[in-house]
């Protein structure tokens, strides 16, 4: 078994990498949450070698978590231990009011967007995201994606927008052999809308879940670096 996994996301990263240290003191998870710049993901579509965060901030600190592996580097090919990533930014497309301006219909069924046109849209937001995911599973390195979690609300239809979004990268992380493990299934009702047991305690607090969601989402990620430990049972 390997002890060692980096960890780096998105501001989810925080507690999902805080209940993944409380579940398992045998592995050492080292990294947390990048300094990410706006759009950082456009950095990655260039034809040499590397696979480099974008901002000074985001290199300094991505270096830092690597120390701990003996590496100088500012590129994630050169790791090769195990890693958990939490990039997939779906908050960025369900929480984007401007979708009334194409579909000002309360239903999201049939008067919303076509589910091409939606997919066209996605696929331009996405594209980056895959080519960085894609990048990795070329270079045959061990790691897993995030699904992020549901919306805790339903302002502009975000449980909707997240379940349309959720199917559509289920459908193209398996197109691109892209691992992933998602909570959804079992936080979520069938509108997206993330279940009260799992909202994060703080009120004001829409975006994020909470260390309920990060276990069942830290016991898919050790099956799947094949790490079975007797993992401690969170309190409800």
């Amino acid at each position: 078994m390997n002890n060692q996994i980096l960890f780096l996301g998105d501001s989810h990263a925080a507690f999902i990498c805080k209940r993944l240290r409380e579940m398992h003191t045998g592995v050492h998870i080292y990294g947390n949450m990048l300094q990410l710049k706006p759009l950082w993901q456009q950095h990655f579509h260039r034809g040499d070698d590397t696979l480099e965060f974008s901002g000074a901030a985001a290199r300094a600190t991505f270096r830092a978590y690597i120390r701990h592996f003996g590496l100088e580097s500012d590129n994630l090919l050169d790791v090769d231990v195990p890693m958990v990533l939490s990039f997939t930014s779906i908050q960025n497309v369900i929480h984007y009011g401007e979708w009334r301006t194409y579909s000002p219909f309360a239903d999201f069924g049939q008067h919303f967007l076509s589910d091409q046109i939606f997919e066209n849209i996605l696929g331009v937001f996405y594209s980056h995201t895959f080519a960085f995911f894609e990048r990795l599973v070329a270079a045959n390195k061990s790691f897993v994606s995030i699904i992020s979690p549901g919306a805790r609300h339903s302002e502009f239809r975000a449980g909707d927008l997240f379940m349309k979004t959720r199917k559509y990268l289920i459908q193209e992380f398996g197109r691109r052999n892209i691992p992933f493990v998602d909570a959804t299934e079992q936080t979520c009702d069938a509108h997206g809308q993330l279940q009260e047991p799992y909202w994060n305690e703080n009120p004001a607090d829409f975006f994020h879940a909470n260390g309920a969601w990060g276990e069942i989402i830290g016991r898919q990620c050790f099956e799947h670096f094949n790490i079975s430990p007797a993992l401690p049972k969170l309190d409800s």
